[in-house]
């Protein structure tokens, strides 16, 4: 099973993928962070749209790449993702289509790679932006079957909790809508099922 933990940044993720790794080590396993392998070994910044394109399409590979790295060795674990694939669409500077054809993939199977979706959200900023989206909410995780919203609060410990205990429930396997229920964010301004997204077909 696998779990991205996403958001924008500064929100913690970090922090909290690794407080999840300390409470349960026997039952997760955590994909690193690839920004901060990235920046340990001091790749060269993208000076234009070209070298822009490749060094998105490398993060996008390597994503996939630590994650399947991790996966071999946790055949009975959940693996949690600190980020995801999609992380690069929202700093790619050309179409979405041009993006997807370039990965040889599709907005849907990216989704369709986690089995969870956990996004920590902002209290004054709800949208993960991906602007290449024209039609419904900027915010495509929410069309995920099985995603929740977390909202970062002032108090820190108390988001901790808060994302340590959905976990729990997944790794108990409480069914998606009882987590959804117990953990509802009333801050969040959109229902997960709003316009039927999870019904609709993910299109790219």
């Amino acid at each position: 099973m696998k779990l991205a933990l996403v958001g924008q940044p500064n929100l913690g993720k970090t922090t909290l993928a690794h407080i999840l790794q300390f409470q349960y080590p026997e039952k997760i396993s955590l994909v690193p962070d690839k920004f901060e392998i990235i920046k340990r070994d001091q790749l060269p910044e993208p000076k234009n749209i070209l070298a822009l394109k490749h060094y998105q399409r490398a993060l996008f590979f390597f994503q996939k790449e630590l994650e399947e790295l991790v996966c071999l060795g946790s055949a009975d674990k959940i693996v949690v993702c600190h980020g995801s694939t999609l992380d690069v669409l929202k700093y790619w500077p050309d179409s979405l289509e041009s993006f997807f054809d370039e990965i040889h993939s599709t907005l849907k199977a990216e989704t369709e790679r986690y089995d969870w979706v956990l996004q920590l959200v902002s209290p004054t900023d709800h949208d993960e932006i991906y602007p290449h989206l024209s039609k419904g909410p900027k915010n495509i995780w929410m069309r995920h079957p099985q995603y929740i919203s977390i909202t970062v609060e002032n108090d820190f410990n108390s988001t901790a909790r808060k994302l340590a205990n959905i976990l729990h429930q997944i790794i108990e396997k409480v069914p998606y809508q009882q987590i959804l229920e117990s953990t509802a964010d009333k801050s969040w301004p959109y229902s997960p099922r709003e316009e039927n997204l999870i019904e609709k077909p993910i299109q790219n």
